[in-house]
């Protein structure tokens, strides 16, 4: 994996290492492959994919999360909202 580092003047985010998990969610093709294994379609206009739930647990274990509540703390970072 090809890493550049270099010096930004943007803000960070003590989950700035979450870029490394992406990469690997997204080399690996995971999301392709639970999009072939017919999860259940939201009905709602407010549901969230399916994907992007179990995207969230997997980072949120992966981050050392051993709790449910564990999995909230990211949810309120502000740079981590910014990017969405």
């Amino acid at each position: 994996m090809d890493l550049k580092i270099e010096f930004s003047d943007k803000e960070i985010t003590p989950w700035g290492g979450m870029v490394l998990m992406k990469e690997i969610i997204k080399r690996t093709k995971i999301n392709e492959l639970l999009k072939d294994i017919g999860l259940p379609k939201q009905k709602s206009n407010r549901g969230y994919d399916p994907i992007q739930l179990i995207n969230n647990f997997w980072v949120g274990v992966w981050s050392g999360a051993n709790r449910y509540e564990h999995l909230e703390v990211t949810r309120h970072d502000r740079v981590i909202r910014k990017g969405e």
